[in-house]
């Protein structure tokens, strides 16, 4: 009689394991997939901000460097605008070449504006290599 049980049951658990299996599987799938997803976003996010820094870094080589060349009203307005958006991307303790390269160019001393811009090149150079 105790085999009988045992073999009466044997279909039932087969059948319950086979139940929890599917369930677990599609769960466990969807968790990896949403893991891999938010890391894709938060990879796309950081591209997203590294592209929009170097935009807004090549437009203050552009524009810095057209103003120390030729510096007439509206490139001097514009290089004005890009040194100001770099304070976001220069550490604090260089912040004092931003306001001198500012002041420079603002008393139209291209001379000392391209020295300035010489050491900050060489600056932004080093951090842009660390990203």
């Amino acid at each position: 009689m105790e085999n009988n049980t045992w073999i009466d049951i044997a279909p039932w658990i087969a059948i319950a394991v086979t139940l929890i299996i599917s369930i677990i599987i599609p769960m466990l799938t969807q968790l990896i997939n949403n893991r891999f997803a938010l890391n894709q976003q938060k990879i796309t996010h950081v591209e997203k901000l590294y592209d929009a820094k170097m935009q807004i870094i090549n437009a203050f080589f552009q524009n810095v460097g057209a103003c120390i060349a030729h510096a007439d009203t509206d490139r001097v307005h514009n290089a004005g605008a890009n040194i100001l958006s770099m304070y976001c991307y220069i550490p604090k303790e260089n912040w004092s070449l931003l306001d001198e390269l500012y002041s420079c160019i603002r008393k139209r001393d291209m001379d000392q504006a391209e020295a300035k811009m010489i050491e900050l090149s060489k600056l932004m150079s080093n951090l842009i290599a660390e990203d």
